[in-house]
């Protein structure tokens, strides 16, 4: 599995992961999530026996999905939070002066 790595894609690696897959099916699983990152450049939905899940495409669109809300605005009266400062001396916490910038 170390080609992956290197950019090496062969036969032999994209059939033994297809018989792994097959394999998990046999014994009643629905789908498979492909949670190395190098995995989903040899499987994916048009080459696997099951589902394929890319957990790296999932997670990017999340956080796209995330980055892309329109938030609420903070209600005024509120009070800002502080920032936490750990003093590396003594390990012990103090409150900053500044609020904490939003």
């Amino acid at each position: 599995m170390d080609e992956l790595v290197y950019g090496v894609f062969r036969a032999e690696g994209i059939a033994y992961h297809q018989r792994v897959i097959g394999r998990m099916q046999d014994q009643g699983c629905d789908g498979v999530v492909l949670g190395c990152t190098e995995i989903p450049l040899i499987i994916n939905d048009g080459n696997a026996p099951l589902p394929a899940l890319d957990s790296t495409r999932l997670l990017a669109r999340a956080a796209l999905r995330r980055a892309m809300e329109v938030r609420p605005r903070r209600l005024s009266g509120r009070k800002p939070r502080a920032i936490l400062h750990r003093r590396q001396t003594r390990g012990t916490v103090r409150r900053l002066r500044q609020p904490l910038a939003r």
